[in-house]
């Protein structure tokens, strides 16, 4: 008899252990009390529907919440939170093992946080958790302040497969990231948000982004970057289309820290700066970093008053590397049609082709600006236009650029410096550089100005063959259509 008395409690001490399926309505007709019912390891299974459920607080519990598919694979479950506040609250201490999967959420207008008294996070609200998020569509949210979509403070969520669209707020739109948040964004589609600063926010200078294999897309954000990154940033893979940004960049904004953006296509966006802005404005800590490998950037435009760098907007006090990019068909409205290299900053441009682009005012290609340092080598700068000076690229006072084994061809200038202009005090380096069929000129150095012959140069008013293609990489061998990956 002791013996059956120790198996019975053994078995009741040990029965939260096994996970458990709940099933709503079946169980339980609302989804809350399925949670409160639930004990870590169960999973809560949401029936085809829509439920008009808001605020649903999952406790710190490692439960899975999923919805139902049809049988097609889309979506089957609803969530609408009809304007009463966030659909979902994930504020204690959740770890990745409490999981939404499988859910439409919608309808979220977001809640107060502690002393806050504005809205936030529409449809999720995170604090101090590290939620696990699926193949969930999140849409049509808002928040009158953070995170229309999704809020996260100190929060590190892992989003994978999910649709973020038509959700609202005034920053982050789609996703706001704070304090030392730290998500991976995968695979995700994130599309027709508003904001006016950032439809992806994120400001935790001690917490990092991994975005990849994303599709983000027609997204507004009347302010920043539609992507604005105040902290390391991680981007690969990833579509940036179609996007309207405001004063801080059209596509992707990024001002401290680190950053690595490589393999991704960033194409058509509008803004202050089209493609890129790579910014030190709210750097407290050492020089921030960028790196930008195997990028494709074309047709994005820099249009307001000021625009400049229709496809990378390098501002000052920074390094960067930019590296296997094409950068062509980009519009500045002012200055820098492809890439602006601002005052003191370090940029080293290797192995790209910068073609195409145009600019209203000076350096269709490429714009080194005041006591800047650029490095460019293995490049192919070509057929870009600038409205005044410097068709291919322009060296402004007291920069310094060293240009080895490029090609600059077919540029055209609406004054003077269709291929190289040098202002005064400024310095260009020439090495092993084939320069040819710029107009009005090849080069034009301003009085003060210099360009030192290194040797191995060829500076002809008529090239010998036509045009190279663009993408194409060129090496001993010749000039060969390649993708830049296969260049490097």
């Amino acid at each position: 008899m002791r013996h059956l008395y120790a198996v019975i409690a053994t078995t009741l001490l040990a029965g939260s252990a096994f996970a458990d399926t709940i099933n709503v309505p079946g169980d339980y007709p609302l989804i809350q009390d399925a949670i409160v019912a639930s004990v870590n390891g169960d999973v809560i299974n949401i029936a085809t529907g829509t439920y008009n459920e808001h605020s649903l607080d999952t406790y710190g519990k490692a439960i899975t919440i999923q919805g139902t598919l049809n049988g097609d694979g889309s979506l089957a479950t609803t969530i609408d939170a009809q304007q009463g506040g966030s659909v979902f609250l994930i504020l204690s201490a959740e770890t990745s093992d409490t999981q939404l999967k499988d859910l439409i959420i919608s309808g979220g207008t977001g809640s107060s946080l502690g002393s806050f008294f504005s809205f936030r996070g529409g449809g999720i609200l995170c604090a101090s958790t590290s939620p696990t998020i699926t193949n969930c569509e999140i849409i049509d949210n808002s928040a009158s302040e953070y995170g229309g979509g999704i809020y996260c403070a100190d929060s590190s969520p892992t989003i994978n497969g999910c649709t973020i669209s038509g959700n609202t707020s005034y920053a982050g739109g789609g996703i706001y990231l704070g304090g030392s948040s730290s998500p991976t964004i995968t695979d995700c589609t994130i599309s027709d948000n508003t904001s006016y600063r950032g439809v992806i926010f994120h400001e935790g200078s001690i917490g990092s982004i991994a975005i990849s294999d994303c599709n983000i897309l027609n997204n507004t954000s009347d302010g920043d970057g539609v992507l604005s990154l105040r902290s390391d940033a991680t981007i690969s893979g990833c579509t940036i289309n179609g996007n309207s940004g405001g004063y801080n960049g059209a596509a992707i904004y990024c001002s401290t820290g680190q950053a690595i953006i490589s393999d991704c296509l960033i194409t058509n966006n509008t803004g202050s700066t089209g493609g890129i802005w790579l910014d030190d404005l709210y750097s407290d800590g050492p020089t921030p970093n960028y790196t930008v490998t195997n990028c494709t950037i074309t047709g994005n435009n820099a249009i307001d008053s000021g625009g400049a760098g229709g496809g990378i907007y390098c501002g000052s006090d920074i390094t960067a590397s930019i590296t296997g990019c094409t950068i062509s068909n980009n519009l500045a409205t002012s200055y820098a049609g492809g890439i602006s290299i601002g005052d003191d900053s370090i940029v080293t441009i290797s192995k790209c082709t910068i073609s195409e682009n145009t600019a209203s005012g000076e350096a269709g290609g490429i714009a080194v600006k005041e006591s800047a340092q650029a490095t460019v080598s293995e490049c192919i700068i070509q057929g870009n236009i600038a409205g005044q000076v410097a068709g291919g690229i322009g060296i402004e006072t007291l920069a310094t650029a060293t240009l080895s084994d490029c090609i600059i061809q077919g540029n055209t200038a609406g004054q003077d410096a269709g291929g190289i202009g040098v202002q005064p005090v400024a310095t260009a380096t020439l090495e092993n550089c084939q320069i040819c069929g710029n107009a009005p000129d090849q080069t034009y150095t301003s009085p003060g100005g210099e360009i030192i012959d290194a040797g191995g140069n060829t500076i002809e008013e008529e090239c010998d063959g036509p045009p190279v293609p663009i993408g194409a990489c060129c090496l001993d061998t010749g000039c060969f259509v390649a993708t830049n990956l296969e260049c490097l």
